[in-house]
C-alpha cells in the first residue's frame, strides 16, 4: 500500500470514529422519553461510522498493516467491542458507566491512528 493509499484510509477512518463519538455524546445519565427517538437515530449513525471504521482497519490488516495496541487491544478489536456494546445500548437502551467507557475509548484510537499518518 503507498503512503498516500494509507494516509488517507487513516484519515478516513479518523474522521468516521470522530463522528461516531460526536454521534454518541449524551448529557446525563439517562435520556428523557422525548428524546430517544433522536439518541437512537444519533447511535445507529455512530454504528455505522463505526462498522466503516472497522471495514477500512481490517482492509489495512488485510494488506499487511500492523497496527501497535493502544491500552490492551488494536484499533480493530477496540472497534469490534465498540460495535457490540453500541449495538446492545441501542437494542437495550443502557446508558450510563459502561456507555461513558465505551465512548471515551474512542479518542485514543483517534490519537493512535494520527500518529500512523506520518
Amino acid at each position: 500500500m503507498s503512503k498516500f493509499d494509507r494516509v488517507t484510509k487513516i484519515n478516513l477512518a479518523i474522521q468516521h470514529l470522530e463522528a461516531a463519538y460526536d454521534f454518541t455524546a449524551v448529557k446525563g445519565k439517562s435520556i428523557p422519553a422525548s428524546k430517544q427517538a433522536e439518541f437512537q437515530n444519533n447511535l445507529t449513525q455512530a454504528i455505522e461510522k463505526l462498522e466503516s471504521t472497522e471495514r477500512i482497519l481490517q482492509e489495512m490488516q488485510r494488506i499487511g498493516f500492523r497496527f501497535a495496541k493502544v491500552g490492551k487491544y488494536t484499533p480493530v478489536e477496540t472497534t469490534q467491542s465498540l460495535l457490540l456494546g453500541f449495538r446492545n445500548v441501542l437494542a437495550n437502551g443502557m446508558v450510563g458507566l459502561p456507555y461513558d467507557s465505551m465512548r471515551d475509548s474512542i479518542p485514543p484510537i483517534i490519537s493512535a491512528l494520527k500518529n500512523l499518518r506520518e
